[in-house]
Protein backbone atom coordinates (compact mmCIF):
# COMPACT_ATOMS: atom_id res chain seq x y z
CA UNK A 1 0.00 0.00 0.00
CA UNK A 2 1.37 3.82 -0.50
CA UNK A 3 0.12 6.82 1.03
CA UNK A 4 -0.61 9.43 -0.31
CA UNK A 5 -1.75 13.33 0.76
CA UNK A 6 -3.05 15.89 -1.54
CA UNK A 7 -2.55 15.33 -5.60
CA UNK A 8 -1.85 11.67 -6.85
CA UNK A 9 -0.54 13.30 -10.08
CA UNK A 10 -0.41 16.94 -11.23
CA UNK A 11 -3.96 16.86 -12.41
CA UNK A 12 -5.71 14.05 -10.17
CA UNK A 13 -6.66 14.49 -6.34
CA UNK A 14 -7.14 11.94 -3.57
CA UNK A 15 -10.57 13.09 -3.51
CA UNK A 16 -11.35 12.30 -6.97
CA UNK A 17 -9.77 8.84 -6.35
CA UNK A 18 -11.75 8.19 -3.55
CA UNK A 19 -15.22 10.47 -2.85
CA UNK A 20 -15.59 9.89 0.59
CA UNK A 21 -11.90 11.14 1.02
CA UNK A 22 -12.36 13.23 4.30
CA UNK A 23 -8.82 12.30 5.96
CA UNK A 24 -5.79 13.50 5.51
CA UNK A 25 -3.77 10.27 4.13
CA UNK A 26 -5.49 7.95 0.82
CA UNK A 27 -3.99 4.55 1.00
CA UNK A 28 -4.06 2.74 -2.46
CA UNK A 29 -2.17 -0.14 -3.92
CA UNK A 30 1.37 0.25 -6.53
CA UNK A 31 -1.27 -1.15 -9.60
CA UNK A 32 -3.95 2.11 -8.74
CA UNK A 33 -1.38 4.73 -8.47
CA UNK A 34 -0.05 3.10 -11.46
CA UNK A 35 -3.60 3.38 -13.40
CA UNK A 36 -3.48 7.16 -12.24
CA UNK A 37 -0.34 8.43 -14.07
CA UNK A 38 -1.67 6.14 -16.99
CA UNK A 39 -4.47 8.37 -16.90
CA UNK A 40 -2.29 11.57 -16.07
CA UNK A 41 -0.33 10.82 -19.42
CA UNK A 42 -3.34 10.12 -21.50
CA UNK A 43 -4.81 13.40 -20.11
CA UNK A 44 -1.69 15.66 -20.89
CA UNK A 45 -1.05 13.58 -24.48
CA UNK A 46 -4.62 14.40 -25.66
CA UNK A 47 -5.04 18.12 -23.84
CA UNK A 48 -7.84 17.54 -22.64
CA UNK A 49 -9.51 18.17 -19.02
CA UNK A 50 -10.68 14.84 -17.38
CA UNK A 51 -12.93 15.42 -15.04
CA UNK A 52 -13.53 12.41 -12.69
CA UNK A 53 -17.62 10.99 -12.22
CA UNK A 54 -16.44 7.47 -10.16
CA UNK A 55 -13.01 6.47 -9.98
CA UNK A 56 -12.16 3.90 -6.70
CA UNK A 57 -15.54 1.54 -5.62
CA UNK A 58 -16.13 -0.12 -2.77
CA UNK A 59 -18.31 -2.99 -3.29
CA UNK A 60 -21.24 -1.69 -1.76
CA UNK A 61 -20.44 1.66 -4.09
CA UNK A 62 -20.63 -0.27 -6.98
CA UNK A 63 -23.78 -2.78 -6.51
CA UNK A 64 -25.44 0.58 -5.91
CA UNK A 65 -24.40 1.63 -9.39
CA UNK A 66 -25.47 -1.68 -11.10
CA UNK A 67 -21.40 -2.20 -11.60
CA UNK A 68 -20.74 -5.29 -12.89
CA UNK A 69 -18.82 -8.02 -9.82
CA UNK A 70 -15.57 -8.16 -11.70
CA UNK A 71 -15.24 -4.02 -11.89
CA UNK A 72 -11.71 -2.63 -12.25
CA UNK A 73 -13.25 0.38 -10.35
CA UNK A 74 -13.30 -2.24 -7.41
CA UNK A 75 -9.59 -2.12 -7.33
CA UNK A 76 -8.75 1.34 -7.94
CA UNK A 77 -7.59 0.75 -11.60
CA UNK A 78 -10.21 2.14 -13.64
CA UNK A 79 -12.39 5.88 -14.14
CA UNK A 80 -15.20 7.33 -15.59
CA UNK A 81 -14.72 10.34 -17.07
CA UNK A 82 -16.10 13.44 -19.09
CA UNK A 83 -15.02 16.40 -20.54
CA UNK A 84 -16.14 19.78 -21.12
CA UNK A 85 -16.65 18.98 -24.79
CA UNK A 86 -19.13 16.72 -26.52
CA UNK A 87 -17.98 13.23 -26.21
CA UNK A 88 -18.06 12.30 -30.00
CA UNK A 89 -16.88 8.71 -31.04
CA UNK A 90 -14.13 11.13 -32.93
CA UNK A 91 -13.04 12.46 -29.20
CA UNK A 92 -13.36 8.74 -28.10
CA UNK A 93 -11.16 7.20 -30.39
CA UNK A 94 -8.11 10.50 -29.58
CA UNK A 95 -8.23 9.09 -26.25
CA UNK A 96 -8.33 5.70 -26.14
CA UNK A 97 -5.55 5.22 -28.80
CA UNK A 98 -3.74 7.75 -26.11
CA UNK A 99 -4.76 5.67 -23.35
CA UNK A 100 -3.80 2.21 -25.63
CA UNK A 101 -0.53 3.73 -26.18
CA UNK A 102 0.16 4.35 -22.33
CA UNK A 103 -1.07 1.44 -21.00
CA UNK A 104 1.31 -0.47 -23.37
CA UNK A 105 4.23 1.53 -22.28
CA UNK A 106 3.67 0.51 -18.43
CA UNK A 107 3.06 -2.98 -19.78
CA UNK A 108 -0.40 -3.02 -19.00
CA UNK A 109 -3.38 -4.38 -20.83
CA UNK A 110 -6.37 -1.46 -20.88
CA UNK A 111 -10.28 -1.59 -21.26
CA UNK A 112 -11.99 1.31 -22.88
CA UNK A 113 -16.16 2.05 -23.23
CA UNK A 114 -18.12 5.15 -24.28
CA UNK A 115 -21.41 5.60 -22.64
CA UNK A 116 -23.79 8.27 -23.69
CA UNK A 117 -22.42 10.75 -20.85
CA UNK A 118 -18.60 9.71 -20.49
CA UNK A 119 -15.67 7.50 -21.17
CA UNK A 120 -14.67 4.13 -19.12
CA UNK A 121 -10.94 3.95 -19.18
CA UNK A 122 -9.70 1.13 -16.80
CA UNK A 123 -6.52 -1.66 -16.97
CA UNK A 124 -7.79 -4.80 -16.40
CA UNK A 125 -6.78 -7.22 -14.05
CA UNK A 126 -4.67 -10.85 -14.59
CA UNK A 127 -7.62 -12.39 -14.62
CA UNK A 128 -9.17 -10.40 -17.20
CA UNK A 129 -6.05 -10.53 -19.47
CA UNK A 130 -6.10 -14.03 -19.49
CA UNK A 131 -10.20 -14.25 -20.23
CA UNK A 132 -9.44 -11.60 -23.11
CA UNK A 133 -6.06 -13.48 -24.58
CA UNK A 134 -4.09 -9.96 -23.48
CA UNK A 135 -6.25 -8.06 -25.97
CA UNK A 136 -7.24 -4.05 -25.48
CA UNK A 137 -11.16 -4.30 -24.84
CA UNK A 138 -13.27 -1.65 -26.67
CA UNK A 139 -16.80 -0.94 -26.11
CA UNK A 140 -19.58 1.35 -27.12
CA UNK A 141 -22.51 0.96 -24.80
CA UNK A 142 -24.51 3.09 -26.69
CA UNK A 143 -24.78 0.57 -29.86
CA UNK A 144 -23.60 -2.93 -28.01
CA UNK A 145 -20.61 -3.21 -30.34
CA UNK A 146 -17.75 -4.54 -28.72
CA UNK A 147 -14.18 -4.70 -29.95
CA UNK A 148 -11.04 -6.67 -29.32
CA UNK A 149 -7.68 -5.07 -30.04
CA UNK A 150 -9.12 -2.85 -32.73
CA UNK A 151 -10.55 0.53 -32.82
CA UNK A 152 -14.14 1.54 -33.41
CA UNK A 153 -14.39 3.32 -36.34
CA UNK A 154 -15.04 6.83 -36.42
CA UNK A 155 -18.74 7.73 -37.10
CA UNK A 156 -20.06 10.53 -35.33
Amino acid sequence: MIIWKNNLTPHFSAAEYFPQYREQNAYLSEESYLFAWILEETRVDVGLRFYVNSWYRTQAQNKAVGGISSSNHLRGCAADIHTKNKITRKRFIKIVLSFKKHCRKHGRVGEAGLYKDFIHLGIQSETQKAVNGGKFIQWDERTGERIYNNILEVQD
